[in-house]
């Protein structure tokens, strides 16, 4: 009897202290819920923020370069996690191939054709990329040093 009474005693305070975690948790997940409802309310007032000032200036939105949103490739324009994948590789590669290492890099382009635009990028920047076959690109040999790839901008 003694015996049970220890499994249940055991049981009894395993289910409580499960409890009492699930319950911190989902106050946890209240305040989060509040902050990220707060954090989104302030990303739609700069957007909205920027796009009047894009227009007061007569600066078109396109103009405005794409940036990584999440993942390896965060906070960089679509030129730069470009650059930073061909260095990686160090070997030419494919505008699919490209595509693909932004992608398990994090990168969720929002472009209708990415394919294509990484191809208009490609191409653009002549001073860095070199055409090698039909789509493939690698860096120029005497393009940037690494020192200077920071300083890529659009």
């Amino acid at each position: 009897m003694n015996e049970e009474s220890e499994k249940l005693k055991y049981l009894r305070t395993t289910v409580f202290s499960y409890k009492q975690e699930l319950d911190k948790m989902r106050r946890e997940r209240k305040v989060l819920v509040g902050r990220i409802a707060a954090l989104e309310a302030l990303l739609k007032s700069a957007e909205t923020l920027l796009k009047r000032e894009l227009k007061k200036s007569g600066v078109s939105l396109k103009a405005v370069p794409e940036t990584v949103k999440s993942g390896k490739y965060a906070g960089m324009t679509l030129k730069q996690a470009i650059y930073a994948v061909l260095t990686e590789a160090k070997k030419a590669m494919h505008v699919k191939e490209i595509l693909q290492q932004l992608r398990e890099g994090g990168a969720e382009l929002k472009a209708k054709e990415p394919k294509m635009s990484i191809a208009s990028t490609l191409i653009r920047g002549k001073e860095r990329y070199e055409k090698v076959a039909p789509n493939t690109f690698q860096l120029r040999r005497e393009g940037l040093d690494s020192t200077q790839a920071p300083l890529l901008k659009d």
